[in-house]
């Protein structure tokens, strides 16, 4: 998974991209993200303009990992 997020890290300076993911970190790369909850738009803006906010990423990214 760590191969993927270099290798769309690089690309995303190079080509548009567009990708649909579960992963908040891969979706953290993103300039714009659109969230989708429960078959509704949960909203959209930058990663850092989510997280000032209540939602499903900011949720995801502040949720304890026990990797």
């Amino acid at each position: 998974a760590e191969f993927i997020i270099r290798l769309l890290g690089k690309l995303k300076n190079e080509m548009c991209l567009l990708i649909v993911t579960h992963d908040p970190k891969l979706a953290g790369l993103a300039d714009c993200i659109y969230i989708m909850e429960q078959g509704r738009s949960g909203g959209c803006g930058s990663p850092r303009e989510l997280m000032q906010f209540n939602n499903l990423y900011s949720r995801a990214i502040l949720k304890p990992s026990f990797n």
